[in-house]
């Protein structure tokens, strides 16, 4: 794991607050550290069986330098309000991207002051339009009905599920 320092979190926090982050297959956390993620170059749909791999960690700074990335700007919630977790203090949230129809996303945030704890963001995932918390998971479903099972303490271990 890459060690982030306050700079990267810096960044990572005000891109949440103004509903951007990186477009970049990958989970963004709060404290800037980025888990690069392994992807198939398809659009999941609910009978797939795609596998999601963790390819490698890196900070905030490194990861805007990578080739192609850029910001993605305008996140739009789109699986309605957020599921709040009441006994973890947390707000769950999804949905898509205005840049572009492929794009979707998935993120945790403390309920009290809307701090980022992660971001998944899904090149080709389609927009998330509902989430369901169960037990230490999150389960966020696409519009072509593929779910992505998410630990909520370690969602850099993502699956997609049927």
């Amino acid at each position: 794991m890459s060690i982030a320092g306050s700079e990267d979190e810096d960044l990572i926090q005000s891109l949440w607050k103004r509903d951007e982050c990186l477009d970049l297959d990958s989970v963004q956390f709060g404290n800037g550290n980025v888990m690069l993620l392994d992807i198939p170059s398809r659009i999941p749909t609910a009978t797939d069986g795609i596998q999601i791999r963790q390819r490698q960690w890196v900070d905030m700074r490194d990861a805007v330098k990578l080739p192609g990335v850029t910001l993605n700007v305008g996140l739009s919630a789109s699986g309605g309000s957020p599921i709040i977790i009441a006994e973890k203090g947390l707000c769950v949230t999804c949905g898509e991207c205005a840049v572009y129809g492929t794009f979707g996303f998935v993120a945790v945030s403390r309920c009290s002051d809307n701090h980022l704890e992660w971001l998944a963001f899904f090149l080709l995932s389609n927009p998330f339009v509902a989430i369901a918390v169960n037990d230490e998971t999150i389960v966020a479903t696409t519009n072509l009905g593929a779910k992505y099972a998410f630990p909520i303490r370690e969602p850099e271990k993502v699956q997609v599920v049927s």
